[in-house]
């Protein structure tokens, strides 16, 4: 199993603890050198997190095409038509039609460069962001609290919402 891994963050969290539940022989995470600074910093943390039985790759992709270069280890690994490899690409998945639409859509080619290859298998796992509804914190006010009085005391799709402000007992919002 091989997570591609751009950046640590909660989609590839996601995406890890998906590797780790299909049990595989060899479990790895590959990640394309764009820029050399960018690289150095995701090392450096992959580090302080202490992966030691999950190493990571970096594959040079100085021309950018993430495509291509995905497929060539893809092609090498089950080059032996012995092996099966599930490759496992994080993508955050936005709930608003404008945000979708802005962020790059990368692993679409991914899949489209790689899901010809015999023995290789290709799951994108989605990480949801932006659900949607508030839920305001009933222990937060005995007042009803409208939804412009709400402010997030978190972030991320479990965020809890909290009254900014407390109004007196014989005001309502």
């Amino acid at each position: 199993v091989v997570v591609l891994v751009d950046n640590l963050d909660a989609a590839t969290a996601r995406a890890i603890q998906y590797a780790r539940t299909l049990q595989p022989d060899d479990l790895r995470a590959v990640h394309f050198d764009l820029d050399a600074w960018k690289t150095s910093i995701l090392v450096e943390a992959w580090g302080d997190l202490g992966f030691t039985r999950f190493p990571l790759d970096l594959v040079e992709c100085p021309d950018r095409r993430i495509p291509r270069a995905a497929l060539e280890p893809a092609s090498q690994a089950t080059a032996d038509h012995d092996t099966e490899l599930t490759i496992l690409i994080p993508r955050h998945e936005y709930t608003k039609t404008w945000h979708r639409l802005l962020h790059d859509r990368s692993s679409n080619a991914i899949v489209a460069a790689i899901s010809d290859t015999p023995h290789c298998n290709v799951t994108i796992v989605p990480y949801h962001l932006g659900r949607g509804k508030s839920v305001a914190d009933p222990t937060a006010s005995t007042h009803p609290v409208s939804p412009t009085l709400l402010k997030p005391a978190k972030t991320g799709p479990a965020a809890t919402y909290v009254s900014s402000t407390s109004l007196p007992s014989d005001r309502t919002p």
